[in-house]
């Protein structure tokens, strides 16, 4: 099994702790029940915790300061993929059923 958070895998051995609590973003992949089994069934020693909205400032300065405009971009960039994404579905919809699918299973996001 891969090490999923190689940092924390450090500190967990240095300090000879037998778990590690992640605090994942909030994102719906994140709370979703096939996520949430996955990490369960492949990292025991992980336990998630999430962090309320609204909150992230307080605990990761850095994330709503410096790191602001990359993650715009990023979000920028995955929005505009989407939107190509549904676009092509619509002009390939020959049958006109007006159906747009979003992938979103775990490997995808």
């Amino acid at each position: 099994m891969g090490r999923i958070c190689p940092h924390r895998e450090c500190h967990k051995e240095a300090r000879d702790l037998c778990r590690v609590c992640v605090f994942p973003i909030l994102w719906a992949v994140h709370h979703s029940k096939e996520f949430r089994s996955w990490m369960r069934k492949n990292h025991l020693n992980i336990i998630l915790d999430y962090v309320p909205g609204g909150c992230t400032s307080v605990g990761q300065p850095c994330d709503v300061g410096m790191q602001r405009l990359f993650k715009l971009a990023t979000k920028r960039s995955y929005h505009e993929d989407v939107v190509q994404n549904f676009m092509k579905q619509i002009q390939d919809d020959k049958k006109g059923t007006g159906t747009l699918t979003v992938d979103n299973r775990i490997p995808t996001l």
